[in-house]
């Protein structure tokens, strides 16, 4: 009892209770996605989560105050405010602040359409040749102008964007991450980054917390509770607020691997995966990466000789595509009249075949020339997935297409993808089921959102009637119609 007792009371001086934290009043920029902005009451964005990562480190509990930047500069300065966040050392400000190594440093970049063919901004006066646009009343407008540069300016990322988007300007300047996480909110997928603008003037803004001169055990306190998080763990809520939008997938505790399983991960080393490179927007190349929701495997029962399958991840119908406000399909017999384009090799090529004459069908094997041809009237319809033609529609501009109904087979209603191995792997597909049932409802809608957006739905619209003088005015404009919707 007494070495018991003794053991207990050693383990207890060794380790003390942890004090109960601090409160501590911070001042942060509102409305300031991704970094700091607001769900209801609640603080949400990537310097929130870095601050709670902060306190954590600390043993303190910050309370959010919000304002402008003025604001909050203004009660941090007068002593209301303990700490202010996302403060850029300056020489002046730094005879009466305290600042923490930065947490961030946002670059000044410029994003583009990954389409077009820009020339390489090697300074800025590269910029000239271009449509360039900025915020207004950013600080660094002056060095554009300086360089001759006339930007246009916008009352807000989301408007600079929108901009970019539509083809108003040929490039967008901001910050990295605000840029790129609002185009990905937006669906806008092919809005890039292209690299820095090569300032000479200004750098970055270093993103840091600063507290008065007065009270430098705060200012302590917090940097050694910021230099207690890895590098990574800011990298990685970095990368979640970039490219989701803040939603992460987390791995579920209550479901675990065996120790069999561990060990037979263990054993395997790397696991290679293959990837369709044309079947956007569930696997395609961008820029030398392979971008997309899923690899595309079917379950047909002739694969079962050389492929072991997980469970089913998503499923995609398979459609009619076609410019003919005519046609409405119900079975393979309405295409009798059409010529028809499909991918090569695609599951339900024997199918058309048995039903459609040979002249009839034409077989592509890329996705992009098989919608190029409808849109030029190669071709009168397309059986594809879905989404992937919704993808190309919108990338071509194609006019006047619609779905006319979709495709169902006896054995196969549409594409289940699902992850495959080969049969001496077979323990690994039941891994893959595991983890994959591990995604919440939410974070499932996250990865289908980014990448397929919304569906369309088959047309119901008449086609309208125009006057002569409509007409007349569309024959003038070549039946082409730029509009805004803001």
């Amino acid at each position: 009892m007494f070495l018991l007792l003794l053991l207990v009371s050693t383990l207890a001086w060794a380790e003390p209770d942890r004090p109960s934290p601090d409160i501590v009043t911070i001042g942060v920029v509102a409305d300031n996605e991704p970094y700091v902005f607001f769900e209801g009451r609640r603080p949400t964005g990537f310097s929130i989560d870095v601050l709670r990562l902060v306190g954590e480190q600390s043993n303190v509990v910050f309370d959010f105050r919000a304002g402008s930047w003025p604001e909050i500069f203004s009660a941090f300065q007068r002593g209301d405010l303990d700490a202010i966040d996302g403060i850029s050392w300056r020489p002046d400000r730094a005879e009466s602040i305290l600042f923490t190594d930065p947490y961030h440093v946002r670059g000044i970049s410029m994003m583009a359409d990954s389409a077009r063919s820009l020339p390489v901004v090697n300074e800025v006066a590269d910029l000239n040749a271009l449509r360039v646009g900025v915020v207004e009343d950013i600080f660094y407008i002056s060095e554009l102008e300086d360089a001759g540069i006339e930007p246009v300016t916008y009352d807000s990322i989301p408007s600079l964007v929108r901009a970019l988007a539509y083809g108003w300007i040929d490039v967008a300047v901001g910050p990295e991450l605000t840029l790129t996480y609002t185009a990905n909110r937006g669906s806008l997928r092919f809005l890039s980054i292209i690299g820095n603008l090569p300032l000479t003037q200004f750098e970055g803004e270093d993103f840091r917390i600063g507290v008065r001169t007065d009270n430098p055990v705060l200012s302590k306190r917090l940097q050694d509770g910021l230099q207690a998080i890895p590098r990574r763990q800011i990298n990685d809520l970095l990368a979640r607020w970039q490219d989701f939008g803040g939603a992460l997938a987390r791995v579920d505790s209550g479901t675990t691997l065996s120790a069999s399983q561990q060990q037979y991960l263990d054993s395997l080393g790397p696991i290679r995966v293959g990837f369709m490179e044309d079947y956007a927007p569930f696997s395609f190349t961008e820029g030398g990466r392979v971008l997309g929701l899923s690899v595309d495997v079917m379950d047909r029962p002739e694969r079962e000789q050389y492929t072991r399958f997980s469970r089913p991840y998503y499923a995609i119908p398979n459609v009619i595509f076609t410019r003919d406000p005519d046609l409405d399909y119900n079975t393979l017999t309405d295409l009798r009249e059409y010529r028809v384009g499909l991918g090569v090799g695609i599951f339900y090529e024997n199918a058309v075949r048995e039903t459609l004459d040979a002249g009839q069908i034409t077989t592509y094997d890329a996705q992009e020339p098989m919608y190029r041809a409808l849109a030029r009237g190669d071709v009168d319809v397309v059986i594809g997935a879905l989404h992937t033609g919704n993808f190309w529609i919108h990338q071509l501009g194609m006019s006047g297409a619609r779905i006319a109904g979709e495709l169902i087979l006896p054995d196969a209603a549409g594409e289940d993808l699902r992850f495959g191995v080969r049969p001496s792997l077979a323990p690994l597909a039941d891994i893959l089921s595991q983890t994959m049932e591990r995604l919440t409802p939410t974070e499932q809608r996250v990865i289908e959102t980014r990448w397929l957006g919304a569906s369309s739905r088959p047309s119901t619209n008449t086609t309208p009637t125009w006057s002569d003088t409509e007409r007349a005015w569309l024959a003038q404009h070549g039946q082409d119609v730029r509009f805004c919707v803001d």
